[in-house]
């Protein structure tokens, strides 16, 4: 999974291994805004928006 942030900068890149199902993303280090992500797996690509309010 891909975060970036408003200017299309990637903020974050996380992996995930096997057979996981989820992946819990700690925002607290994240300065509030508007973040899109995009999620790649084996055939199937899903963007969206995160929006983080502090």
């Amino acid at each position: 999974m891909n975060e970036l942030n408003t200017e299309g900068k990637t903020v974050k890149t996380l992996r995930l291994q096997g057979k996981q199902g989820q992946k819990l993303v700690d925002t607290r280090h994240m300065k509030a805004g508007a973040y899109f992500y995009t999620f790649k797996t084996e055939g199937v690509v899903q963007a969206g928006k995160l929006i983080i309010t502090k």
